[in-house]
């Protein structure tokens, strides 16, 4: 399957920059989104841990992803 993501989001009439910032503007919204998903299913104790991470490593993708699996 070959989509498109800036044409199907109607991003194709923005200039590059604007859609470079569409597009991490939305990545942002969802991770956040994922992350509050994920703490309402983590106990008391992995909340400790996943907050303590995410506050020390919050741009480290890799670490967050580890520590999700």
């Amino acid at each position: 399957m070959d989509i498109n993501l800036i044409k199907e989001l109607g991003l194709d009439v923005l200039s590059t920059e604007e859609q470079k910032k569409a597009v991490l503007d939305i990545g942002r919204v969802i991770r956040q989104n994922i992350i509050l998903r994920v703490m309402e299913i983590l106990s008391e104790e992995e909340k400790d841990e996943f907050d303590t991470l995410l506050g020390e490593k919050a741009d480290d993708e890799e670490a967050i992803i580890n520590f999700l699996k």
